[in-house]
């Protein structure tokens, strides 16, 4: 029996083609420049680099869409973790309505990034979510 991975069970049974959450685009229309390899399974995008999943350490990568197979850094212990790190980033990013523009909540993009990192899996992946989130690494 395979690997149990939660996120490659959503990809491939799902259609996820018009789910965004942050900065990853789950819609791979725009891929057609991935060269497939042995080493990873690309799922999704975020901005023009290729999020992929490490076919032997399972962990969840960015690979720059300008070079063959570069990493730029890795986002997340395995897909389960992946996908509990988007959660935790839809729930801290999500706008309330009606906005109270008297009232606006002062947010922390810095503690939303390390929560987000936490659920990644560890402080490993915190670069991802501070660039995701737009974390100024002096605050």
């Amino acid at each position: 029996m395979g690997i149990q991975d939660p996120l490659l069970d959503l990809v491939t049974n799902f259609d996820v083609s018009k789910l965004e959450i942050g900065p990853v685009r789950f819609d791979l229309t725009y891929a057609s420049d991935y060269r497939p390899s042995n080493r990873s399974i690309m799922f999704a995008k975020d901005d023009a680099d290729y999020l992929v999943i490490d076919n032997h350490t399972r962990e969840i990568a960015l690979l720059d869409s300008q070079s063959d197979g570069f990493v730029i850094g890795y986002c997340a212990k395995d897909g389960a973790h992946f996908l509990d790190a988007l959660l935790e980033m839809a729930r801290r990013t999500r706008v309330h309505y009606p906005i109270d523009l008297h009232n606006l909540p002062v947010i922390d993009h810095c503690e939303n990034a390390r929560a987000c990192a936490s659920k990644a899996g560890g402080d490993k992946y915190l670069w991802f979510y501070q660039t995701a989130l737009g974390c100024d690494k002096n605050e």
